[in-house]
């Protein structure tokens, strides 16, 4: 029993495959003695496991059944070795060592595929309503993260694998164990473990890094493919109305208003017009929409519209009395059609003056000699009376519809500031007259946006009053391109309105009147027309900016006029689409490349160890923890050698406990 004996270990088998067990002893096993120093030690000690794993009290095998070991740790007698499975032979036999990897890839690309079925199904599409609030993006986020968290399977058991391929190729230092533990645990050990690779090697592990990276971004770049545009579709009819007049006055007669209501409510609406601050223009009517959106197809309207000329050459002026302090000057169109008288104080700046007149026509005047309205004119009664009405014009006009479509004439005369009476007076002819506006109507976002985008004034047919009939003289306006026709009848409330406009616009006004001097409507024209204008302002600029100022003020007057019969015309509406705004979901497949890539190197990856592996016929263990254990023995000289080979799972009755024993510290106690 004092007596012992080198032992010399043959290792069954370096390397064993996945799921090789370790047998179990026949008897317990009982302690003989503690290891006592390094040169007992060196004599017979055999650590069956990687230092520092104390074998002290446990039951360990015994590879050669009649042979004693007394090494100072523990006797083993009547042990069955254990059966060492062999490596995996065959295609098949490879594939199903790792089958659990491959299971894993095929998951991944099961949830990609149906990653990619759900967008597919949404692309272009309203926005999904799922219950609980859930959304395309949580979906894509849960999918993308479920596909990114797979990946790392493979990853790490294949790292793990190449541990053991790093060894079997040469001798290795003990550290590079803890360099691949960590490479399979994150890039970051991945790229430490880069320089210490060669050739295969550090393809492979390049291509772990890369696939950790992927991963730390594919999530939110897969959320990315997901973006969300607005687009307005049609939806129902009902609720969408743009307003439109067809015809005046007989259109708004059909809608149930009288003459006289009629006549009132359209002068009403040119005189309010006139209130409005200088620089504001009259609002257009508002369509009807019962959503955020509606759109009109071009349409056309009856309106009413102004036209100006500058007649400025044609006024004549005169001084026809020079005292020591006043000067008084005749200003006057041909035959006196308008005129104006100002006097002009020599000690005084020139004031502003300004005359608006508005002539009569020869149908007016035939029926006054007749004591008749104008619509009750015939043809046969007055053949010198045609209609519509001939106006007396200084315009020169390249469209002899515009005076034949006018219903009130003014010309305007008025001073500027300069001292030479040969160009202090400015004269401007005015009409006020029917015309076809073509509007481009649409609300966006409940916003109403009308803008006319054509005005035509041209006359197409002409019917004269018929004795036995029930209405007055006629005639049509066309639109742009002659599809449609508006008709203005003459009528007692179409005669009235040359009237109404002469009674309250004819007049003048001078800034050095006193304020009741003039009426309200004139007082306002004159105010308008010198806005923003002061002694100061140059003739140029004063030219200009009376033009501007004068056509706004008399155009606001005919959008109010326009406003009326297009709201009040109850037949004359049209129709448009409601454009509901819906969001839609838009793919940017590209995103997608990301988490395809990662899918991608994942599968080359294990692919590629696998095969290495099959080539170096090395047992595939992968992150087995076991196999660490018992892959090592202490021999000679201190230097490790394989004693019982890799393993990847132990007979359940053993036992193990982390101890400390003091002078070696922590060691892991078998039993």
């Amino acid at each position: 029993p004092n007596q012992t004996r080198d032992l010399h270990l043959e290792p069954i088998s370096p390397m064993t495959t996945a799921n090789a067990r370790l047998s179990k002893p026949r008897q317990s096993l009982q302690p003989v003695s503690p290891v006592t120093s390094r040169a007992e030690s060196d004599r017979g000690f055999v650590d069956p496991g990687i230092s520092p794993i104390s074998a002290r009290n446990s039951r360990l095998p015994d590879f050669n059944a009649d042979k004693q070991v007394e090494a100072g740790f523990t006797t083993y007698r009547d042990y069955e070795a254990p059966v060492q499975p062999k490596s995996p032979s065959g295609f098949l036999a490879h594939v199903w060592a790792w089958i659990e990897e491959l299971v894993w890839c095929l998951l991944i690309i099961i949830i990609f595929i149906v990653l990619v079925v759900v967008l597919s199904q949404y692309d272009n599409k309203h926005m999904p309503n799922w219950p609980m609030g859930l959304t395309l993006n949580t979906l894509v986020a849960f999918l993308a993260t479920v596909c990114r968290a797979m990946t790392l399977v493979p990853i790490i058991e294949g790292v793990s694998q190449l541990k053991w391929n790093w060894f079997a190729t040469k001798q290795r230092s003990v550290r590079e164990l803890y360099l691949f533990d960590q490479a399979s645990r994150g890039p970051l050990g991945a790229l430490r473990l880069l320089p210490k690779t060669r050739g295969r090697f550090i393809l492979l592990i390049v291509l772990a890094t890369l696939i950790y990276a992927l991963g730390l971004v594919t999530s939110f770049l897969t959320q990315s493919a997901i973006t969300y545009r607005y687009q307005t579709v049609q939806g129902t009819k009902e609720n969408c109305n743009a307003g439109a007049a067809r015809s005046y006055p007989m259109a708004l007669r059909e809608s149930g208003i009288g003459d006289q209501d009629l006549l009132d409510a359209i002068t009403n609406s040119a005189y309010q017009a006139t209130f409005l601050p200088f620089n504001d223009s009259w609002p257009a009517p508002g369509p009807v929409c019962s959503s955020s959106g509606c759109s009109w197809k071009p349409f056309s309207s009856l309106a009413v519209c102004v036209s100006m000329a500058n007649v400025t050459s044609r006024l004549s002026v005169k001084k026809v009395n020079s005292s020591n302090s006043e000067t008084i000057f005749n200003v006057s169109l041909p035959n006196n059609i308008a005129y104006v008288k100002h006097s002009t104080d020599d000690n005084e700046a020139i004031r502003e003056i300004v005359n608006m007149t508005s002539p009569g026509t020869n149908l007016e005047y035939n029926a006054q000699l007749a004591n008749m309205s104008k619509s009750q004119l015939s043809l046969e009664d007055f053949p010198y009376a045609p209609f519509p009405d001939e106006r007396i014009s200084f315009a020169n006009a390249s469209n002899p519809d515009l005076l034949r479509a006018t219903f009130s004439q003014f010309f305007f005369i008025y001073s500027n500031y300069n001292p030479d009476e040969k160009y202090r007076y400015r004269a401007v002819e005015l009409l006020y007259h029917f015309c076809v506006n073509e509007y481009s109507v649409a609300v966006i976002d409940g916003t109403a946006r009308t803008t006319v985008t054509n005005t035509t004034t041209r006359i197409g047919d002409i019917e004269r009053f018929s004795p036995t009939g029930s209405n007055g003289n006629s005639f049509t306006l066309e639109n742009k391109d002659s599809s449609q026709t508006f008709n203005i009848t003459a009528v007692w409330s179409y005669d009235r309105l040359s009237d109404y406009f002469r009674q309250a616009f004819s007049g003048g006004w001078s800034s050095s009147w006193q304020s009741g001097r003039a009426s309200i409507f004139n007082r306002r024209f004159g105010m308008a027309l010198y806005n923003e204008i002061n002694t100061n302002t140059s003739s140029a600029e004063f030219d200009r900016k009376t033009w501007v100022n004068l056509e706004h003020f008399t155009t606001r007057i005919a959008d109010a006029m326009t406003s009326y019969i297009r709201t009040n015309d109850q037949l004359g509406g049209m129709t448009g689409d409601i454009m509901d705004l819906q969001q839609y979901v838009e793919i940017r497949w590209g995103w997608m490349a990301f988490l395809a890539a990662q899918i991608t190197i994942t599968i080359i990856f294990l692919v590629s160890v696998m095969i290495h592996t099959a080539i170096l016929e090395v047992g595939i263990v992968k992150s087995a923890n076991t196999a660490e254990l018992f892959a090592l023995q202490q021999g000679e000289h201190g230097e490790i050698k394989a004693v019982v080979g890799i393993q990847t799972f132990v007979d359940p009755s053993w036992k193990a406990k982390l101890v400390n024993d003091g002078d070696y510290g922590w060691k892991l106690k078998i039993d």
